[in-house]
């Protein structure tokens, strides 16, 4: 979420969206909303999520969508397996949600726990903090938000797969060697795919179709709030100019960046 300087994004690992100072950009939101229309709807957004974290009752301010959006930019739906040697098939099956943020942005993650009402703080350091959902219980709660509220990126792809694992583990059907192999031939489809572990364990898996979500368009502008907040970066850049008196010129930009798995259309939107 936080971007110190350009160079933090490798322009070949992703596409890059540049806003220029000196340029005259289109509104991001088909249908039209002026730049003082996005200013004041970040406002409204972002001013109840960064409170401190005694004040919870501002946490039921947040737009669902702003939700949707920031999670797009920042969460992951993981499927973990931990190795035990009792259980049947040697792994633990473990599906989980979660959003890993820098500490600066801790207030904002405690309103969105207080928003879901679910999950636990499951790692607070110096330098970053970790909300976690990992109940069948409470992950009933995140399914039931996005399936209302869906998400826009190629991650509603991982989401997709990930409720399936979630309903397979519910129905008690990972019990069964059919099911505890679905869920892997699930797995192999999400995110990275399965470790290296897996794969040796499991040399005969068949990853999944992975779907491609080609409806992106913006359905509401708190989402692009939200995705903003977590993939925007607003920076100061100075570079060298023969044109200028000091020898040296100033520009600003806002960027954001997404990795091309994750990006298709939403960036054109």
């Amino acid at each position: 979420m936080w971007c110190s300087s350009p160079q933090a994004w490798g322009e070949e690992e992703g596409l890059i969206l540049n806003f220029n100072s000196n340029r005259k950009s289109a509104s991001p939101v088909k249908g039209g909303l002026s730049g003082q229309d996005n200013l004041n709807c970040k406002e409204s957004v972002v001013a109840d999520a960064n409170l401190p974290s005694t004040v919870t009752k501002s946490a039921a301010k947040l737009n669902p969508w702003f939700v949707t959006g920031f999670c797009d930019a920042e969460s992951s739906f993981c499927v973990k397996f931990h190795e035990n040697k009792k259980l049947k098939f040697g792994f633990q099956v473990r599906p989980c949600f979660l959003i890993n943020l820098h500490k600066k942005d801790k207030a904002l993650l405690e309103a969105i726990k207080v928003f879901f009402g679910v999950g636990k703080f499951d790692k607070d350091d110096s330098k970053s903090v970790q909300f976690i959902v990992s109940s069948t219980k409470e992950l009933e709660v995140i399914i039931k938000h996005f399936d209302k509220y869906p998400l826009l990126t190629q991650k509603q792809a991982d989401y997709l797969l990930f409720k399936l694992v979630f309903f397979i583990i519910k129905t008690k059907e990972h019990l069964t060697e059919k099911g505890f192999h679905k869920i892997l031939a699930l797995r192999a489809s999400i995110n990275l795919g399965l470790s290296d572990k897996l794969k040796a364990a499991f040399p005969n898996v068949i990853p999944v179709n992975r779907d491609i979500i080609k409806d992106q368009s913006i359905p509401d502008p708190n989402w692009l709030v939200g995705f903003v907040s977590g993939e925007g970066c607003f920076f100061v850049k100075i570079k060298q100019s023969p044109l200028s008196r000091l020898g040296e010129s100033v520009e600003l930009r806002f960027q954001i960046t997404q990795h091309m798995l994750r990006s298709y259309g939403v960036m054109s939107n």
